[in-house]
């Protein structure tokens, strides 16, 4: 009997271990899925945190640090297709020297000049109107036909650099003149013929052995040459081309008005007008060299 309370004992006390231990666990793992399932509920705020930041801030993504360029205050900017203005002064051996307003591009320039023809360069026109005329009466009718002128031009370059560099060119004068000629020298110079008894036959007469002709001419330019930069605004240009005349008109006044309309003198001197005309365009022509300076704003 004793023995078999024991073993009763033992069993019961076994069960009630068991049943302890179970409840024990299952108490632990309720406590684990319980702070489980707070560490998630507590970690979801984390991790609905924007990504943008994440993705913007990731080393895999380049970041562009270049800085845009520094202009020191007061410098002016300017792009490549910038226009400037200017001013010029300009002598182009043998038919102009003056001064004038330009436009600078970045490789074209425009410009407008007034000016006239010096002395001396009407002394190598004539010389050469003479030379390819092969009529040399014409070099002293050309110094007075332009002993007083003026002249306006008009020119266009183009440079192959930017700003300095080798330029081409072309460029277009007007220039009307007066001056008063020898009337023997005038129609010598037209006919090729010896007119000195005209002159001694006016002399006589006690007549004017002058007359006056005024003059309106259209010349070109054709050049090539080198535009330097000589300190921040200052350009110089050095060219060398040719010279044509392209037309010429010439009217003569003898001051004999009565004299001038009767047929045979007012064919003379329309044929002498034309003669002269003809003979100064077909034969003007000549090499040039020109040097320019210019100022930009």
């Amino acid at each position: 009997m004793f023995k078999s309370a024991v073993v009763l004992i033992l069993f019961f006390s076994n069960v009630v271990i068991a049943q302890t231990s179970t409840g024990t666990a299952t108490e632990t793992s309720t406590t684990t899925e319980t702070s489980t399932t707070s560490d998630t509920s507590t970690a979801v705020p984390v991790e609905s945190s924007p990504t943008t930041l994440d993705t913007s801030t990731s080393p895999s993504t380049p970041t562009d640090t270049t800085l845009p360029p520094v202009t020191p205050a007061g410098t002016p900017t300017r792009g490549p297709e910038d226009w400037r203005f200017g001013v010029l002064v300009n002598t182009s051996a043998p038919t102009f020297t003056g001064f004038g307003l330009m436009l600078h591009g970045e490789r074209a320039t425009f410009s407008l000049q007034a000016g006239n023809m010096p002395p001396y360069y009407r002394t190598l026109i004539g010389r050469a109107v003479a030379y390819f005329g092969n009529n040399p009466h014409m070099q002293g009718i050309i110094e007075d036909i332009f002993e007083k002128n003026q002249m306006l031009r008009g020119d266009f370059n183009y440079r192959v650099g930017e700003s300095t560099g080798w330029h081409i060119g072309a460029s277009f004068m007007s220039l009307t003149s007066s001056g008063r000629v020898d009337v023997d020298e005038a129609l010598s110079a037209a006919t090729g013929e010896d007119y000195s008894d005209l002159r001694t036959v006016l002399d006589a007469l006690g007549l004017e052995a002058k007359i006056d002709i005024d003059s309106d001419f259209l010349f070109t330019e054709f050049y090539t040459g080198y535009t330097w930069v000589v300190h921040d605004r200052l350009y110089m240009d050095f060219s060398f081309g040719i010279m044509k005349i392209l037309s010429t008109k010439v009217d003569i006044d003898t001051g004999l008005d009565d004299l001038e309309e009767t047929p045979p003198i007012k064919q003379a001197i329309d044929g002498t007008e034309k003669d002269l005309a003809d003979d100064i365009t077909r034969n003007g022509l000549s090499p040039i060299i020109a040097i320019k300076a210019a100022y930009l704003f």
